[in-house]
Parts: C-alpha cells; structure tokens; sequence
C-alpha cells in the first residue's frame, strides 16, 4: 500500500494548481495595467525604456490585487488552462512565419507600423515636418493618406496604444519584433476571450471559442500586421471579465476597474464608447431588476463607480486624438458625436431607473412577468437576426459619398468583379451573409440563437452575468451589423466584425452548445458534431496557399 504525500507536498500541489488556474486572469491583468503606463507614457512624449519599464513595475505592484475573484481550483481547471496556453502559445509560433512586412502606407496598418518604427527612437508622436531620419528602415515608403500636417508638425492617424506597444518590443527586439508584435498581441487577445469565456461556459468549453477565432482567416490577416482590432478585442474581453467578476456581487472597485478597462478600447479606437453603452446599459438593468433595497443600494453603487471609471477612460482616449491625431478626431468628429450623446443617454436613462424609488410598481410587475419578458425579449433577438439575414432580399444601402476616395474604390472594385456599376453602394446589408463567407452559416444561427439563450436564461434566472455578457456583446454588433461604416472590400471590411462581433458570436454560440450538452445526456453526443460545425468552416474558407502568403513581403533588407 503506496504511503500518503506529506501535507507539505499536497499543499504546494494545490498552491501550483491554483497559480496555473489564475494564471490567464493575471497575464491579462498585468499587460492592461502595463498598457496604461504606455498610454500615459506616450501623452506626456516620455516613451522611453528607462520612464516606461519602471512606471510599468510600479503600476503592476500597485494593482497585484485588484483582479478577478478566483476561479476553483479543479482538474479540469488546470487543465482547461494548459490546452488554452499550449493554443495559444502554438498559434502565435504558427504565424510568426507570415508576419506582414507592411511599410508603404496605402492602408491603415502602413502608418502604424511606421509610428511603431518612429516611436522606437522617440519619446512622442508628433513628427516635426522633415524629420523622418529616425525611420531607419529600409523600403519605407508614405504618403498623405495617414497623416494631417498642422502648422510645423506632422500627425499620424488614429490613437497612440498600439504603435506604441509595437514600439516597446522593438526596444528589445528591434524591427523584426515591430513588424510580429500584433501577433503575439493577438495571442493576448485570445487568452482574454478564454479568461472571460471560462466564467460562463466552463474551462474544458471556453476553448472551443478560441480555436474557432484562431483557426479563422479575420484573426491571422488582422493579426500578422498592425491592425487595431485585435488590441481591441483583448481589452473587451478583458472588461468583460472585470464585469462578470463584479456582477457576481463584487465590490464597487471591480465595476470602475471593468469601467476603466472597457472604456480603454477608446484608447486604440475611435469607437471605444459603443462598448462603454452596452457595460453600463446592461449593469443598469441589473441594478433596476434588484426589489431588496440593500442589493439596489449595493448594485447602485458599483454602477456609479462604473460610470466615473469607464468615462475618465473614454476622456483619456479623446484627449490621446486630440493631443496626437487632431485632423482625424476632426474627420470623424460627427460619428464620435453621435456615440457620445448616445452614451450620455443611457448614463442618465440609467440614473433615471436605478437611482430614485419611483419605479419599486413597475420593477415588481417586470420581476413577476420574468418569464414572458424573457420570452419576448429572446424572441426579438432571433426575428433581428432573421431580419438581417433576409436584409439583402429588400435592402440596398448606398451610403458611399460619390466622388470620394471610397466611391473610387467601390467603382474600382465593380468593374474588376464585373458587377453593375453603382459607386455609392456600401453593401451594408451584406454584414450577416460576409461572417457566413468566413466562418458559415452554423455560427451565424448557433451565435445568434447563443445571444438568444443568454438573454431568456439571464432574465428567467436573474443571472447578472448573462445580461451583462449580452448587452456588452450586443451593442456595438447592432451598430456595424446595421451600418459597418468601411469600404466594403473584403477582407478588409470584416476588421469592423473583429473586436465584438466575432468572438461574441463565438462565445454565444459556446454557451448554447455547452447549455445543449447539459440539458439531456444523450444530448452530450449532438453537441459535438455541431461544435465541429463551428470549427470546420472557417478552416475551409481559406483559398489554396493564402495561409502562407505574406503580405507586402520584401520590403525590409534581409
């Protein structure tokens, strides 16, 4: 009979597993915080290693404990976790082979990689005319497309995070590390979709979401050049988890710190806030749900703290546009304009329901009528998706200004696809149909019925982390499903799809699948060929030899 482990080495067992287990969370959390100090850095025109390392020290310190509650520290914990970062660590040594070489600026990944080259040797963004001596890279090449010139001073388009977390390895790494380090940020991304998806569908089921996005031609074009939306993804997913750890009855700090997170995405796009409005959207209904006057209070008040956190960090990326792009806050200033009054809105909509006691007759009618409203509001959801599916049956949208660059291009494109002639379409009702080019027609129906099934289950159970799941997926899906707001070439349309859309389709049909699984058990079996059903498509969508295609290849010296 074998002899029992000392409870020293039990112990450091269960210590080992418990690191391993909340070892995603922690990863995530650190390069937030470090992303932060890089934000600040680069405002204050400090960038440099010797400011940006030990501020990044510091920050870390000061935040160690302000994470996530803790996951359980089981088997299937430990080893969901492995299979995450064995994925993810696979995926990026996949890619680094095919990493861009874009340097000519035609197109938005052109001049961030070139801010991530000149921010390698200076402290600011701001490119004083004539000066780029410091862009010591052979086969550059740019023009006026991603730049404004404003009195003496040329300024690059777009926020400042990613060019300069490109810029940070390329401090240790030089330019190879430049031109690769979207892809080890996309990796970020994935293990950001995992941590958040774990709390909802398990640890074995969360992987499912990330080999489908990984496996998938959006992510790797997105990824193996320096395109925004993957540093997006994992700041969204990131607050998601913030979110669904505060929800679950955490204290007020959690809810400003999923605030200030969410509301970070603004500090790598323009259109951060679209994410803020379903965060405090969905929290505020949890909040007017609640009937007991201490959990209201409770609820309350972590929306207000919410609410300061995510807008003190939707301001810090306005002030990022307009200190370091002020021509492109200026361009796009009557679309900011319409998410920021749509965001001040649902702020003082929220206030209204959540913060006087007028609504205690309506919210205890809304709470016995739980199961229809949940029928109806699930229902509305599938006739939505129905509706924009059969959209190009009754729809066409023309929404491309004629004699612009963009009605150029469209023109340009018709005549190679031998298509009818009509500059202005922008092929807006083509959004449903184009993720089912990329990843098929099972994942826009399991997605969508997924969305369905966490709204009806969230109401029906008075599940918080199920409301906020979907109000955080479903507004900013709703505004580029309706209107995607690009130039409708692909695949360079679906960057729109990339942040939200995707992986909140993915995770939503993950939690259907998972739901499916545990309703009967010999449902167990039918849930595995329609998982399969996710994963395949996206690998078939790729055309012969595209994986292995290197973009603008060339262009530096070998």
């Amino acid at each position: 009979m074998p002899a029992e482990a000392p409870a020293g080495v039990h112990r450091s067992r269960i210590d080992l597993r418990s690191a391993l287990v909340g070892l995603p969370d922690r990863v995530i959390m650190v390069g937030f915080w470090f992303c932060i100090v890089v934000e600040f850095a680069v405002l204050a025109g400090k960038l440099t290693p010797a400011v940006t390392f030990p501020a990044g020290l510091i920050a870390v310190a000061l935040t160690w404990r302000l994470m996530p509650t803790r996951m359980p520290s089981t088997r299937p914990a430990s080893v969901g976790v492995a299979l995450a970062l064995i994925i993810v660590i696979v995926w990026a040594a996949l890619q680094l082979p095919y990493a861009s070489q874009y340097l000519v600026v035609s197109r938005d990944p052109g001049f961030l990689t070139l801010g991530g080259f000149w921010l390698t040797e200076h402290p600011s963004r701001l490119m004083p005319l004539g000066s780029t001596a410091g862009l010591d890279v052979s086969g550059i090449h740019g023009n006026s497309l991603g730049y404004g010139i404003v009195g003496d001073t040329l300024y690059s388009q777009g926020a400042s995070l990613l060019p300069s977390l490109l810029a940070v390895m390329g401090w240790g790494f030089g330019t190879h590390a430049v031109l690769t380090g979207n892809i080890f940020i996309g990796a970020y991304s994935l293990l950001a979709v995992y941590a958040a998806a774990r709390r909802l569908v398990g640890p074995l089921w969360a992987l499912l979401p990330i080999v489908v996005l990984g496996v998938s031609m959006p992510m790797l074009a997105f990824s193996r050049t320096a395109y925004t939306e993957p540093l997006c993804m994992a700041l969204i997913f990131t607050g998601l988890l913030m979110a669904l750890s505060a929800v679950e009855s955490g204290p007020g700090w959690r809810y400003a710190v999923a605030g200030v997170i969410l509301g970070a995405s603004g500090m790598v796009r323009i259109d951060g806030p679209a994410v803020v409005i379903g965060l405090v959207g969905g929290c505020a209904l949890i909040a007017f749900a609640h009937v007991e006057s201490a959990d209201r209070r409770r609820v309350n008040r972590g929306l207000i703290w919410l609410i300061v956190g995510a807008l003190g960090s939707v301001a810090v990326g306005l002030l990022d546009l307009r200190l370091t792009s002020p021509f492109y806050l200026s361009d796009l200033s009557g679309q900011l304009l319409l998410l920021l009054v749509a965001l001040i809105a649902v702020v003082a909509v929220s206030a209204l329901l959540t913060l006087p006691p007028w609504w205690d007759g309506i919210r205890r009618v809304a709470i016995q009528r739980h199961r229809l409203i949940a029928t109806v509001a699930s229902t509305l959801v599938c006739l939505v998706a129905v509706l924009a599916i059969v959209r190009p049956a009754f729809d066409v949208d023309r929404r491309t200004p004629l004699g612009t660059p963009y009605s150029a291009v469209v023109e340009a494109l018709q005549r190679r696809e031998h298509l009818p002639i009509d500059p202005q379409r922008s092929y807006d009702e083509m959004s449903m149909h184009w993720i089912a080019w990329y990843f098929g027609w099972p994942f826009v129906v399991l997605g969508f019925v997924g969305l369905a099934a966490l709204l009806w289950r969230g109401i029906r159970r008075g599940d918080a982390r199920l409301i906020v799941t979907f109000t955080i997926i479903a507004a900013p899906s709703a505004l580029y499903l309706y209107k995607v707001s690009i130039n409708p070439d692909q695949i360079w349309a679906m960057r729109r799809m990339l942040p939200v859309i995707l992986p909140g389709l993915a995770l939503a049909a993950t939690y259907l699948l998972s739901q499916v699984a545990d309703w009967r058990r010999y449902w167990r079996w039918a849930s595995l060929p329609l998982a399969a059903s996710l994963v395949i498509p996206p690998i078939l969508a790729w055309p012969s030899a595209l994986y292995t295609t290197l973009e603008q290849d060339g262009r530096p010296p070998e």
